[in-house]
């Protein structure tokens, strides 16, 4: 029974010894392995920059008029006045349908128009002396002006055998062959006015209010880095719901014909230069439920500003307000700061001076 209590009494202070130990070696730790350390952090010093305000885009050449060639009545083809591929000009004749009957009708109706015609006469003389009475002159008039509206139906009809062009173009692919019997509204061939090219491309509308007509474009084809330039000549005024953007069209001349419509394009345009423009790394952007914010080092300490941001290149970003040239701009560790927090700098960056 002693040799219990002795044992039980030298537990009690080897424990109370190892207590004390555990205690001590807790207060030799560091502070630093304790939490509470500063941030390191990487910064720049914001400076002011000359950039050229510029469009990216892609687009599609169109031609400047084109337009399916129809027949206005049906018949059969008795010429084709073209070969494809031939540059025409407005008012040339392009097909002819048979218009040997309409001719015949005509033919029949001006023989009745000088018969009414004499009649006409011989009343109208008669009528001035009394021999017959006005309702009979009127009679024979009426028959005349008829039969003139009969001749001038029948040359209409006439005149639309003949398929002219519209306009100046180059004329394609032929659908028919002389003989073939046409029906109204079946496409002949195909008329393209390429010279000026219509060059249609789409911009995001936050520039809905800074691009103007005679704005110069310049463009290169998808096969080759050769430049082309042109003119915005009209901006589409509404903005399409499910791409947010606008429609531009600008013509560019196609003097050697050596492009051609529906070719791809890659698009620039240049809206200006902008002077002591701030800008900043995207990474160094937060976005916010109600915004972006940045975070500044100032008097030491964190400060989070809001911005408000503008043009955007592959790895920076325009800071339209919030953002001055001198102030310093916390580029990395932002995930583990917050407003107030106290940094530690360990490398400042200069923003290069560049044209982008």
């Amino acid at each position: 029974m002693n040799f219990f209590r002795i044992f039980i009494v030298c537990l009690v202070g080897f424990s109370m010894v190892a207590v004390t130990g555990c205690k001590k070696e807790k207060s030799k730790t560091p502070a630093s392995k304790q939490g509470g350390g500063k941030v390191p952090v990487e910064v720049m010093v914001i400076g002011g920059q000359t950039i050229n305000n510029v469009i990216f885009s892609t687009g599609t050449l169109l031609p400047d008029e084109e337009t399916g060639l129809r027949p206005e009545i049906p018949g059969r083809i008795t010429g084709i006045h073209f070969t494809e591929g031939d540059w025409v000009k407005k008012g040339q004749l392009l097909f002819k349908i048979n218009d040997a009957e309409l001719k015949a009708q005509l033919a029949k109706t001006e023989i009745l128009e000088k018969q009414a015609a004499d009649d006409e006469f011989r009343k109208r003389k008669l009528v001035e002396i009394n021999a017959i009475s006005q309702e009979e002159y009127d009679i024979s008039l009426n028959n005349l002006n008829a039969v003139k509206a009969d001749k001038a139906f029948i040359q209409a009809q006439i005149d639309k055998t003949a398929v002219n062009a519209p306009f100046d173009g180059v004329i394609g692919l032929r659908q028919v062959s002389p003989g073939s019997y046409v029906n109204t509204g079946q496409i002949l061939a195909t008329i393209r006015n390429i010279n000026p090219l219509k060059l249609e491309f789409s911009v995001p509308e936050k520039y809905s209010g800074m691009l103007n007509t005679g704005y110069p474009v310049s463009f290169a084809l998808s096969a080759s880095e050769k430049q082309y330039n042109g003119k915005v000549y009209v901006i589409d005024p509404g903005i399409e719901p499910s791409t947010r953007a606008f429609k531009v069209r600008a013509l560019c001349r196609n003097d050697q014909r050596e492009l051609f419509p529906g070719a791809f394009a890659k698009v620039t345009v240049n809206l200006g230069t902008i002077n002591n423009a701030v800008m900043v790394p995207s990474e160094a952007i937060i976005p916010q439920i109600k915004g972006q914010n940045v975070f500044l080092f100032k008097s030491g300490k964190v400060v989070s500003t809001e911005v408000e941001t503008g043009l955007r290149t592959a790895d920076q970003v325009q800071i339209v307000t919030g953002l001055k040239s001198g102030d310093t701009l916390i580029c990395t560790g932002l995930l583990q700061i917050r407003n107030g927090s106290e940094v530690e700098i360990r490398k400042y960056q200069e923003l290069k001076q560049e044209q982008l």
